[in-house]
């Protein structure tokens, strides 16, 4: 996961590799939908307690600012 601070917002890039055991193990496709679920989750949960993310493991809220 990579967080980056902008001045208006947060950027968020998740990277997953995935490698399979062989053709017949199906694509991951409950990976990418954990991941969407969590990151509306995170959205929804730092703006109701507006929170400004700085950086990866820096978060300060915005009346501190």
């Amino acid at each position: 996961m990579q967080v980056t601070a902008k001045d208006k917002g947060t950027l968020v890039k998740w990277t997953r590799e995935y490698e399979k055991v062989n053709e017949d193990v199906p694509d991951p496709h409950a990976y990418l939908e954990f991941a969407v679920n969590i990151t509306k989750i995170l959205r929804v949960t730092i703006s109701a307690h507006n929170i400004k993310i700085t950086s990866f493991g820096s978060v300060i809220p915005k009346t501190c600012i």
